[in-house]
This record gives C-alpha cells, structure tokens and sequence, in this order.
C-alpha cells in the first residue's frame, strides 16, 4: 500500500468505529482521565519513571483537548487534508523507517495509561499492531475504599513490585498474592520478565542475542567498505548495548582489518543528529537501530545503511524473533525443562537465547549485493552451527587491556555485562550529565555501571 494511503485506511477503521459506537449509544472517544479522577489528584502523582506498557492498557487521554480526534481505540477521526492528518501521516512514515522511539507521557490510574504527551504516537503504534511503548509513567493512587477493585489493585502494586511485570491482570481479589506465593513455592508456576537484569531466582528473565546479528552486520559493513571507516548509532548505554557495538566491530576488523567503527548516541544528541554528524565525517555505511519485525522493505534506517544526502539504502537489518521464542519457553515450562533447571541450581535464571534457537536472524534487503549476502550466510552458519564465536579472545579494549590472553570464548555473562568498548571504537560510552532526561532515566532502570556514575562536584 502506497503510504499516503495508510491515513485514510486509518480513518477509515476509525469512522466505521465511531458509527458503531453511536449506534449502539456508547462513548464514541477516548475515556478522559480529568472526567474520572479529579484534575488536582494528579498534582500528587507518583513518578514511575520509563517503563515498556502493554498498548491494550492505553486505554484514554489526561484531557479532553484533543478528544475528538480519535476514536475510542484511538483510531484518528479528523479528515484528510488536516494538520493532524499530515502530522500523523509524518509520524507513521518516521515509525516505518526509525520507529518511535520518544516515550509518550502517561497517567496511569487502576492499571490503565491515559496519555498526556504522544496521543498521535499512540494511534500510530496501535494502528502498527505495537505490542507495547516506552512511556514515562506517573501512578495516581485511588483512595483505599475496600472496594474490589481498589483492593485488588493495592495488590497488583505489590506483585509489580516485587516481580516488575506490569503486562497481565488477574480478576480475582487475592491472585496477585496467590501467584506470587505459586512462584516461590511452585517452580511449575513460571514468572518470566524480559530483561537482561538477573533479579530473583523465582522470576526468571528472558532476552535474545542480539549481538551475534550485530557481529554479521559488521561483518558485512567490513566486506563492502571502501575507506575503513563505519558508522554506529546507538541508543542507551545499557545491558546488552555495548555487547553489540563490540560485536559489529569486531566482525568489521575480522572482514577488513584496519577498520574503524565511529560511535555516536541518540541519546545524548538525538537520532537525526548522530547520524548526521556521521555523514559530516563522510561516513555512509551506518548501523543503526534495530526492529522486531521486518514489516517492509522501506524501513530504511533500520538496522545496516548505506545513508547519504540524498537517500538512505538498507541493506540488512536483524531481526526478533518473539514468537519463536515464546513458543520455546512454553514448550519448554510444559514438558518441565524449567522445573528442572530450577531444582538444580539456586541461582537467578536468565534465558538469552540466539540464532541457534531460531529467536534472532538477518533479513536481507534487495539492494545487497548477493557475493556479500553468501559472505553472511556462511557467518550465520557458523554461528548457528556453534562453530562461530563473536567474543573469541584474545582482542584488545580500547584503554590496550587484552582481553583473554588464551583463546577462549567469552561467557554469556561477561558478554552482557560489558562496560568497554574494542580497540577499533573510536567514541566514548557517555556519562550521566550527557544524557538527555529520557536517557538518563533508562539508565537509572538497566544501565551499566560506568554510565549511572555522576560526576562528582569538588567544592
């Protein structure tokens, strides 16, 4: 579908909503949360900070100023032609080739988010089918009545407390305390949170390795350089993160010896930014975000780029494999793999799983050239395979350490938690004063260690 056409299918849901709403004499717009909970409550809100929501609990808007604008699912409502219709169009055309990546501003009240900041980002992730956004949170507490609802959502609170899962909802008073109580005494009852914080040995963390798709993206960034100099654009300094910098490197000076990998950061200059001060030092093949579903071929800066004045020309990008993944865990919870994983150690449980596991692969884009493309294939293999290592030491940081002084491959665990980059980096892990507000609250959550360390003030 050409994309100037994706708004008027957009309103086109969105009118067919609304007259079924009227038809059957309900609210045919968003729930507003001033109409629900008085304005002044929010004054005393408590700040959550940046967390990943599920979208099917974005459920309204704080205010009424732009309620007629989308229907009750947030579907737009205004004609074609509109500011907001060609605000919203750019902002799905900037989903499809960057992806949304500011967090909205939410209210969230009972376990419902109702957005403040980003109503337009919201009808376009909801429109995409998004699974979830980041979003900066601010909780308004109910008052404690005895209610059902008010009760069993004090009881929520505690469950995400201690569990920091904010994706599923229990009907029952008590469910939260009973499931909890199932984790710790009933290793078959599985809580899993996706995350590479090894927290608590009864909720188990899940997360994919992301860096063996970056290793073969470098590889391939290293096969078609000309100058020996590439491009990375990256977003916080937190777990996993810098795994994958050294990863692309790495791969890129096994390809091309002599290369360099010039590193810059969304989020302390912004996406457009770092990629244009990429471009100033003559830099066109740049490795930038990535996706979790290869929807179109015009998602062009996604993953590895050839990006110039004139056009950006995708090459390869890596890609998530959730459901995959999901059915894994499943299987594996019901023929009891877990339980047994759980009664023989009494440590936290992480499951971060790769290529070999089918969760993580490279899509190809038509404009790669096939010699390039068999190249990948023959890593990927490899890697599949078990016989390629992205972190086969020895190999030096930048600061000259040598990292292993045998050759050995480096353990899952040191490769998540690195907090150095490689010898061919040219850049820096940012500190804390550098980020922007949104950075620096991600890395209050999961950054790595060097990151969270603020200057200090000498008086």
């Amino acid at each position: 579908m050409p994309r100037e056409l994706y708004y008027k299918e957009a309103l086109k849901l969105g009118q067919k909503e609304y007259r079924s709403a009227v038809a059957e004499n309900i609210n045919p717009y968003l729930p507003i949360l001033d109409e629900i909970v008085p304005p002044e409550k929010a004054l005393t809100g408590i700040r959550v900070g940046v967390v990943q929501i599920p979208m099917w609990f974005v459920v309204g808007t704080k205010t009424g100023g732009s309620v007629s604008a989308f229907s009750k699912s947030f579907l737009p409502l205004l004609d074609e032609g509109t500011e907001f219709a060609d605000k919203w169009e750019a902002l799905y055309r900037s989903h499809l080739s960057e992806g949304i990546r500011d967090p909205v501003k939410v209210y969230e009240y009972l376990n419902r988010y109702y957005v403040e900041e980003g109503n337009k980002r919201v009808s376009v992730l909801k429109y995409c089918g998004a699974y979830s956004a980041a979003a900066e949170v601010i909780r308004i507490l109910p008052e404690r009545d005895g209610s059902e609802e008010v009760e069993k959502y004090f009881e929520y609170l505690e469950f995400n407390r201690y569990s920091k899962i904010n994706f599923i909802e229990l009907t029952k008073r008590g469910s939260y305390r009973e499931l909890m109580r199932a984790a710790v005494s009933y290793p078959d009852a599985v809580i899993m949170n996706c995350s590479l914080n090894i927290s608590h040995r009864y909720v188990r963390t899940y997360y994919t390795r992301m860096y063996e798709a970056k290793f073969i993206l470098g590889v391939l960034a290293g096969t078609l350089t000309t100058s020996g100099r590439l491009g990375y654009v990256c977003d916080y300094p937190i777990y996993g993160q810098i795994a994958g910098i050294n990863a692309f490197a790495l791969g890129a000076q096994m390809a091309h010896p002599g290369t360099k990998v010039y590193l810059e950061w969304s989020s302390v200059k912004g996406v457009e930014e770092a990629a244009r001060s990429l471009r100033e030092k003559h830099i066109h093949l740049i490795s930038s975000q990535d996706t979790a579903r290869f929807r179109e071929d015009t998602r062009s800066s996604f993953g590895l780029s050839h990006i110039t004045n004139e056009k950006t020309e995708l090459l390869a990008v890596p890609v998530w494999k959730w459901g995959v993944y999901y059915e894994k865990i499943i299987r594996a919870a019901l023929d009891k793999t877990i339980k047994s994983e759980y009664i023989n150690t009494a440590r936290a449980l992480n499951y971060c799983w790769g290529m070999s596991a089918g969760v993580v692969d490279i899509e190809y884009a038509p404009a790669l050239p096939l010699p390039s493309r068999r190249y990948a294939d023959f890593f990927r293999s490899s890697i599949i395979s078990g016989a390629g290592k992205p972190f086969l030491t020895p190999f030096y940081t930048q600061s000259g350490e040598v990292i292993g002084a045998r050759q050995h491959e480096l353990s899952l665990e040191q490769i998540i938690r690195m907090d150095f980059l490689v010898d061919n980096v040219i850049g820096d892990i940012p500190g804390y004063e550098d980020l922007t507000v949104i950075g620096q609250k991600t890395v209050d959550m999961v950054g790595i260690g060097q990151a969270k360390q603020k200057t200090e003030i000498v008086k």
